[in-house]
Formats: C-alpha cells, sequence, structure tokens
C-alpha cells in the first residue's frame, strides 16, 4: 500500500489528553544553576491577565537537563513586582524591551523577542518554600551567562534591578 492508500483509508483520532505543561523538576536541590531558555512565552489567560514563563534547562553539574520553570503574572499594580520582572526580561534579551516586543496585545500572543529570548543561558536561582501546607518551587533569574545567538552578557544592570548574587537568607519581597 502507498502513502496515499494508507493516509486516505486511516480514521481521524481525537486527542483525549492535553499534554501537561512543564514544570520546575521537584528533585533539583535548592541552589543558583546556569540554565537555557528552552522557551519563553509572555501571553494572556482567557481571564484577561497577562503572564511570562521561562522554562529552561539546567546546564552542567549533577542536574544538568533537568527543568526549572519561572512563571511570573505581570501585576501592573505592583511596581516592585514589576520592576523585578523587567529585570528578568533585561537578563534574557541583554537589553530593555517595550511591551509591543514582549506580546501581541490583539491576540494575546508572545511576540517578536520570543525569538531572542529562546536560546539565552541564565543564573538562576532554585529555591523551595512552605506556605499553606504546601511546597511551592521558586525560581528566580540572577544575571546572564549568553544571550540567544552566542552574544556575551549585557555590561550593564538597568536601574531598579535587583541584585546578580544573592546571600543565602535574603528574601524576595513577593
Amino acid at each position: 500500500m502507498n502513502f496515499g492508500d494508507t493516509w486516505n483509508q486511516t480514521e481521524r483520532q481525537q486527542r483525549t489528553d492535553k499534554p501537561s505543561d512543564p514544570e520546575t523538576d521537584p528533585n533539583v536541590p535548592d541552589g543558583d544553576y546556569e540554565a537555557q531558555v528552552l522557551d519563553w512565552r509572555c501571553f494572556r489567560s482567557k481571564a484577561g491577565d497577562w503572564y511570562m514563563k521561562w522554562v529552561m534547562g539546567i546546564q552542567g553539574g549533577e542536574q544538568d537537563g533537568k527543568t526549572l520553570v519561572r512563571f511570573v503574572k505581570v501585576d501592573l499594580s505592583d511596581p516592585m513586582r514589576l520592576a523585578y520582572l523587567k529585570s528578568d526580561v533585561f537578563h534574557s534579551l541583554g537589553r530593555d524591551a517595550e511591551f509591543s516586543e514582549l506580546a501581541d496585545e490583539e491576540r494575546g500572543l508572545p511576540g517578536m523577542a520570543k525569538r531572542e529570548i529562546d536560546g539565552a543561558v541564565l543564573r538562576v536561582r532554585k529555591r523551595s518554600r512552605e506556605a499553606y501546607g504546601k511546597t511551592f518551587l521558586d525560581v528566580f533569574i540572577n544575571g546572564t551567562v549568553s544571550l540567544s545567538g552566542g552574544a556575551s552578557a549585557p555590561p550593564e544592570v538597568p536601574a531598579g534591578s535587583r541584585p546578580v548574587e544573592y546571600v543565602d537568607g535574603d528574601e524576595i519581597p513577593f
């Protein structure tokens, strides 16, 4: 039987299970890592809220290849949280970006900056914390190792950025 006959005789099959979204690997110990951005998105939820999501793969060491995910709501009512998020984007792009580069507001999808962010290698910190009877796995972006396309880290950090290096015990204010 040739390809055309096989195609024509095959019944369609509806997918019933949506693939699960990547999550931070719970087996990754708390600590600092270098991780490559595998997939970055800025998108609008059905409720109308904007989010940014970095799916990253750890590079090197015993945790090589394991997944870390940074998932953040774009909260315009919290200036400090918004400033931290802008620093995350700066580390990912090597420059400040207009929101129009990050998202297609009309369609609620990622903008052109996705092409530049995917592939960047970032300094990240993974931290576990207990709250509300659950364990939360937080991932913070602390700096740039290399930008997508092999460019080196940006020479300066924008005003209002958080420190690149944390001292053990430092708390993030959100």
